[in-house]
């Protein structure tokens, strides 16, 4: 089953007898694949950001906008954290380790962030450990709403991405298009994705003529694996 990036933010992350509320999620632009989820696991009044790995993700209830945790009570205790300001974040994001070990077993960084990301941005200016980060990491909430473009012009922009977290990747870039289809958000497969610009904007291997007969996700009753298959046959991409 795949899930909403916008659903997942309304989620509590499960251990044990403790719920989290989840704040975000860092993957990798070059590939999609997942790598952290951000839960809040401070006290009342009190902001605490704590990185849980992706593959310590389980099952996901949709019932009860929850989201359970295969980790360790101790597992949980040592993960990356920080408080205060996502400018926190960059010096911890810097001393992780490279995401993508190639082949041969060489190491190298997915397309950088460049669109601006809040309170961050000042400190990329300032801090060399910053661009190394944003190399490695790209944060969900800062692509959402990004202008998109394909071989023929502008498409409209990301309205939301669609998850496969069994399988530990975003599977779909789900396209808000006032101009191809007005008022409707249509599904395209992660892999049309070519680049992120400088300007933050996303770049498509797609035309809007292709965009237009993409599936609509309001048609979806369930964010099911089974129209996969003829989803990708029409954008002509691999599972």
């Amino acid at each position: 089953m795949l899930t909403s990036y916008t659903d997942l933010m309304n989620y509590h992350a499960r251990l044990g007898e403790d719920a989290f509320d989840i704040t975000d999620l860092l993957f990798n632009a070059a590939d999609g694949a997942l790598k952290y989820l951000v839960v809040d696991t401070g006290a009342w009044l009190e902001t605490q950001q704590t990185l849980v790995a992706a593959s310590l993700i389980g099952a996901i209830d949709v019932e009860d906008a929850e989201v359970a945790l295969r980790a360790s009570r101790e597992e949980f205790d040592q993960a990356p954290r920080w408080q205060g300001s996502d400018e926190a974040l960059i010096p911890l994001l810097a001393a992780l380790p490279p995401l993508v070990v190639g082949p041969f077993g060489s190491t190298y960084a997915p397309l950088a962030m460049a669109a601006e990301l809040g309170p961050q941005s000042a400190a990329k200016d300032t801090d060399p450990r910053a661009q190394t980060a944003f190399d490695q990491f790209e944060m969900a909430r800062g692509w959402l709403g990004s202008e998109m473009f394909g071989r023929d012009g502008p498409l409209g922009t990301l309205g939301d991405l669609l998850l496969d977290a069994e399988a530990g990747r975003v599977t779909h870039l789900v396209v808000s298009s006032d101009d191809v289809q007005p008022g409707k958000m249509l599904a395209v497969p992660y892999s049309v994705l070519r680049y992120r610009a400088t300007g933050g904007h996303l770049v498509l291997n797609l035309t809007a003529e292709r965009l237009r007969q993409a599936p609509q996700i309001d048609q979806m009753e369930r964010l099911k694996r089974h129209w996969h298959a003829d989803l990708h046959s029409y954008f002509m991409m691999p599972l």
